[in-house]
């Protein structure tokens, strides 16, 4: 575990360009965090990263943004993307969920490679547990894959975060679907 604490920022128009600067290393350097923001499945593999940044960029000028920057000595390292499951049709439409804006969705984690399995993850999952309580969330999500206590993923694989991570931050499975993990967790203001 790191002793430096991690500072949140949601994401906006003013760190934006963290998040971006974040973006350009692999393995995020191709998707720009859209794959939940595309209509579909289909073509999503034969997409270029030029077409996933323009899509981001899209997305920012018009005023969706979702997410959460974590800072360590003011250097953004890491994000998480969160939001309404309104904001991720291909989401609901994949496990079969009601949109609904008074559930919120983890549907994205990266952290810079350098700061990788130093345990900032559960620090940033805490400071954004806290930040939506305070903002009024009381439901919360997420759709890890399914894997063991020893398993070791690339991180390429655990873009929706490891298990691990949500099981100690108090989820629960709700629902497995394949190789996926539904897990849930309850939030009460003041109680985490």
């Amino acid at each position: 575990m790191n002793d430096t604490p991690l500072t949140l920022r949601r994401l906006g128009q003013d760190t934006a360009q963290d998040f971006a600067t974040l973006l350009v290393t692999p393995p995020h350097d191709w998707c720009w965090c859209v794959a939940w923001e595309t209509p579909g499945w289909e073509g999503w593999t034969d997409r270029t990263e030029k077409e996933n940044r323009c899509l981001r960029r899209e997305l920012w000028d018009a005023g969706s943004y979702h997410g959460r920057i974590f800072y360590l000595e003011d250097r953004p390292i890491a994000w998480c993307r969160v939001g309404p499951r309104t904001e991720w049709p291909k989401l609901c439409a994949t496990f079969g969920l009601e949109p609904l804006d008074s559930v919120y969705a983890f549907v994205c984690f990266g952290i810079a490679e350098r700061h990788r399995g130093r345990g900032l993850m559960h620090q940033a999952m805490a400071l954004t547990l806290r930040d939506l309580a305070a903002a009024g969330v009381a439901e919360v999500e997420g759709f890890p894959r399914k894997q063991s206590l020893t398993d070791r993923l690339d991180p390429g694989e655990v873009w929706m975060g490891p298990a691990r991570l949500f099981a100690s931050a108090g989820f629960e499975v709700v629902d497995t679907r394949e190789n996926v993990l539904h897990m849930r967790r309850r939030i009460v203001s003041g109680r985490l």
